[in-house]
């Protein structure tokens, strides 16, 4: 059975001025009882960020649902109006850190934790078909691949809720020019209790050092830009 809270999982590490810094995951969906995306923004919530001075960091774990996950989305960023807005979600395809660079207005015929089906084909009615994330993923790639953490580029977050949030937040960003938004997709690893590591040697370690050095890349950017 899946775990499946009626109130989406939200910590905040840190209080003061700063950057305002707003990372999620996903709970679990059909398929993945255990969301390793849930288990990482835990370990960041009670991690501090190296490289970031006071930071106010909220971590949020999102409910794998068509319809919930967007209505919490909006109402974390309408909140706290992040400088940086980080999403994390598993992807079964991931054999490392799987950096999304764009976002379609399009939903799947999958369903979510409930069982229930997108309401429409669109993320937004009337809105672009694509959005390009404005993280600078070409350089968050370079940077895990010269810490030995395996990385990629995708121009394809799927048509899942993972793409649903990446477009949702895009678009929150074009509409105020503020924010650093993107997604990040990671392996369906298992509890890290058990050990578990990809045959290329991709576990634990480096999903945290990785998440670790991608929230430092992005405070950076975030300050350069003002």
């Amino acid at each position: 059975m899946l775990n499946i809270s009626a109130e989406p999982s939200v910590k905040r590490t840190a209080r003061g001025r700063g950057l305002r810094i707003a990372v999620t995951g996903f709970g679990p969906f059909p398929g993945v009882p255990f969301n390793a995306s849930e288990r990482l923004i835990r370990d960041i919530a009670e991690t501090r960020p190296r490289g970031i001075p006071a930071p106010l960091v909220t971590t949020a774990a999102l409910p794998t649902d068509w319809r919930r996950a967007l209505t919490e989305l909006r109402a974390l960023t309408v909140e706290l109006r992040p400088d940086i807005l980080l999403h994390f979600g598993v992807s079964s395809r991931a054999r490392g850190f799987v950096i999304e660079t764009r976002a379609y207005n399009q939903t799947s015929g999958r369903a979510d934790c409930l069982g229930a089906l997108a309401s429409g084909r669109c993320v937004r009615n009337n809105a672009v078909g694509v959005l390009t994330a404005n993280l600078p993923a070409a350089r968050l790639v370079q940077r895990l691949r010269a810490e030995g953490i395996a990385a990629t580029l995708s121009a394809d977050a799927g048509r899942y809720l993972c793409n649903a949030v990446l477009f949702e937040s895009l678009a929150m960003c074009a509409a105020d020019g503020a924010r650093l938004a993107g997604f990040v997709h990671i392996p369906p690893l298992r509890p890290p209790e058990e050990g578990a590591r990809l045959s290329n040697g991709f576990g634990w370690d480096q999903l945290r050092r990785g998440a670790a050095l991608i929230l430092e890349t992005l405070a950076r950017e975030a300050r350069h830009r003002g």
